[in-house]
């Protein structure tokens, strides 16, 4: 994943769907933009640190990772963020993919109004 708001404090969701399944972290840049779309990353050697959690009943579609970062801008730094992903071969389907994928992590997160 290619993602440059995944920084110090960033909290990854993944669909797991296999008893015993496994994670591999590598490819660390200190600047790309978002995605391969980019081309050049300046690849660098870089120390991390996880901590792996298991959330059960959480609703997570296969073709998606969803993250939850605490600044995307200075203006916004203490507001933080939710953001879904979308996994396919084309952008234009990646990104209906991800906003799809919001729509169902929106609504699964309101409450109901009282009449």
């Amino acid at each position: 994943m290619d993602v440059c708001h995944l920084t110090v404090g960033t909290e990854l969701f993944f669909p797991v769907r296999n008893e015993g399944a496994l994670f591999s972290c590598g490819d660390c840049h200190s600047a790309q933009g978002d995605g391969e779309v980019c081309v050049t990353g300046i690849e660098s050697p870089m120390l991390v640190k996880l901590r792996f959690n298991v959330i059960k009943n959480m609703k997570i579609p296969s073709a998606s990772v969803h993250y939850e970062e605490g600044s995307l801008t200075r203006k916004y730094e203490s507001l933080g963020h939710y953001a879904t992903t979308g996994i396919a071969l084309d952008s234009i389907e990646i990104a209906k993919s991800a906003v799809r994928n919001m729509i169902v992590h929106l609504t699964s997160h309101i409450k109901a109004q009282p009449n």
